[in-house]
């Protein structure tokens, strides 16, 4: 089989080092391989560090033929480029897509509760003549789905940003179409300033030892391309739908956890994985106002929002 062009993450060698450190989420990850073959690509590169002692997820970078892992039990196939296998106690990750003619590119070997791993390239597809970003998308997405799940917090389709004039950190959830990407963009050009964006499409919430929720941007932006390494204490959950006027309706117990869960990433394959998502957004919408926000899409909602939440 011809290399492909591209796996369209590669660039030159002398670009390349051993090891990458990023902090994602408050969780710091370490990727080390044995020559300088590593890159990180925009916009995860926002959320690179130097490291600094020893972080809670390690995961080594390999050049290798690939075996098959199709004979492995199938948990799950996304019908695209990913498919989940379980083998013993560890959990295989195949990627593979139309431009490798569906064969793997990459197989990635986690432990049970994804904290270290191996990810494996396939020579045929990865020049050794380049360096390659080794958690391209849908890879980090996924293994920070999965991290997430096994007690760590949760994401969402959601744009969350941190207001000064109220000194709030809001999060607007919704399905695309919602309106997230454009809540995104009339806070952040608001002539009012004081206004920081942390993403227009998905944010990871967390919980720290007190309990208190905290909410963190993520390198998975929408249209907007607004991805922040920042984080902010979580104080305001909206959903988002489009109408003719502003309006707030307050969401019960039931109904904020349903949509909660609506617009999360749900493990159905792991029943564990499932019962923690399920519990931490119940305490989610337990913790905080849980509104639905009917809005005009223009910068008279922003005023509106501040004035309700005062």
């Amino acid at each position: 089989m011809p290399m492909i062009e591209v796996l369209p993450n590669d660039i030159e060698c002398s670009a390349g080092v051993n090891e990458l450190s990023i902090n994602l989420a408050d969780i710091p990850v370490r990727l080390d391989a044995a020559e300088p073959r590593l890159f990180l690509r925009p916009p995860m590169d926002k959320f690179a560090v130097s490291a600094n002692g020893e972080p809670e997820v390690k995961l080594d970078v390999a050049w290798r033929t690939l075996d098959d892992v199709t004979n492995r039990r199938k948990l799950f196939d996304s019908g695209s480029l990913w498919q989940l296998y379980a083998d013993d106690n560890d959990y295989l990750i195949r990627l593979a897509g139309p431009r490798t003619a569906y064969q793997p590119y990459k197989i990635v070997r986690f432990n049970h509760d994804f904290t270290r791993g191996e990810i494996a390239c396939e020579p045929r597809f990865h020049s050794a003549e380049l360096a390659t970003y080794p958690l391209e998308y849908p890879l980090d997405e996924v293994f920070f789905i999965h991290l997430l799940a096994r007690g760590r917090g949760v994401e969402l389709h959601g744009c969350g940003l941190t207001d000064e004039v109220t000194n709030t950190g809001l999060l607007f959830l919704g399905e695309s179409g919602a309106g997230k990407t454009t809540t995104a963009r009339l806070w952040q050009r608001h002539a009012g300033g004081g206004i920081d964006v942390l993403s227009d499409d998905r944010i990871i919430v967390r919980a720290d030892d007190a309990g208190d929720l905290w909410m963190y941007g993520t390198p998975w932006h929408g249209e907007a391309e607004i991805s922040s390494p920042r984080k902010a204490q979580l104080t305001h959950i909206f959903f988002l739908r489009h109408a003719t006027h502003n309006q707030l309706t307050p969401q019960t117990l039931t109904e904020a956890t349903a949509r909660l869960f609506a617009c999360a990433f749900p493990l159905f394959y792991d029943p564990e994985c499932l019962d923690f998502t399920l519990e931490f957004l119940e305490r989610t919408a337990t913790s905080l106002p849980v509104h639905e926000l009917g809005f005009i899409p223009d910068e008279r909602v922003i005023n509106f929002v501040r004035r309700a939440i005062l």
